[in-house]
């Protein structure tokens, strides 16, 4: 693992903040994505979601950190540094405070890049719904994963997996770090369009899905995906950056879905609509690392 941060104009190589609003009070904003061979999967995407987060968060001020292209130099020479396969992790927060409440002016951003390791398929999840929510969901605020970590123990303690974020009005929204899916039994594609984080992958498994033959219909709905309706999917699945989507043997961390609350009627497998897509993905994103050079 190898960081460098920026602060005051300069950067430095990492060292404790111990006054640092980000780790005395969580306060900040993040991005995480997929690196290969000096390649960086989507960067545009994910700076431009960055950005967003620090302008809605209105506690960071940009204009006071370095421009996108500085930012891309100092993430592709930490690349250089690392394996062939890497996560890059960027945090913003508004840097130190003297009385640890209230910023001293001068945010900073972390830049993080840790080595990619292989993971082992996981068995298909079972996951409870919590009527919580998270606040500015649009945002990736770091706050919301502290409250993730909170209700993913309870789920787990509860004998299931992780948890997935639901209301009464919402209907299912999403994971505590993925976006959720659907497949109906009519082979159509579903995903809330509302109250929730749009990951990057997300995007790409909807445009992927869109262009092919796979579903009968692709939607990002505005209609709440209720408890009920679960009865009329025959699928469903979580996608990130860092699991990459759903069922297949080939990518590592699975994504599947069997049960949610008492609904456990949901198909798994490499014969499934959803491992089509995820094949679909797995091939796109070999391309996109290929076609732009990666060592």
């Amino acid at each position: 693992m190898i960081q460098t941060v920026y602060c005051k104009g300069s950067w430095r190589p990492w060292v404790k903040i111990g006054s640092d609003l980000g780790l005395w009070r969580a306060d900040g904003v993040l991005e995480v994505l997929e690196a290969q061979g000096g390649v960086l999967f989507h960067w545009e995407d994910h700076f431009e979601r960055l950005v967003k987060s620090c302008c809605g968060y209105k506690n960071l001020d940009m204009a006071q950190l370095p421009p996108e292209a500085e930012v891309r130099k100092q993430v592709e020479n930490l690349l250089k540094k690392e394996s062939s396969s890497a996560i890059v992790h960027l945090l913003v927060t508004p840097g130190t405070s003297s009385d640890l409440k209230n910023a001293d002016g001068f945010p900073e951003m972390v830049i993080n890049v840790s080595r990619l390791e292989n993971s082992f398929d996981d068995p298909p999840l079972k996951l409870v719904t919590k009527n919580v929510r998270r606040y500015f969901p649009e945002f990736k605020l770091t706050a919301g994963y502290g409250y993730a970590r909170r209700f993913h123990a309870e789920a787990v303690a509860e004998g299931y997996d992780s948890f997935l974020y639901w209301g009464e009005r919402t209907g299912i929204l999403e994971g505590p770090y993925e976006n959720f899916f659907v497949v109906t039994k009519t082979g159509c594609l579903y995903t809330p369009a509302n109250d929730v984080l749009k990951g990057v992958t997300r995007k790409i498994f909807l445009e992927l899905a869109e262009k092919s033959d796979i579903f009968t219909e692709v939607c990002e709905v505005p209609w709440a995906i209720h408890l009920g309706y679960l009865e009329q999917c025959s699928e469903a699945f979580l996608s990130s950056t860092t699991k990459g989507g759903i069922p297949a043997k080939e990518s590592g961390d699975i994504s599947q879905i069997r049960r949610i609350d008492e609904y456990d009627h949901f198909e798994v497998g490499a014969d499934t609509w959803s491992a089509k897509l995820k094949r679909l993905f797995l091939e796109y994103r070999e391309n996109y690392f290929k076609e732009r050079g990666a060592a």
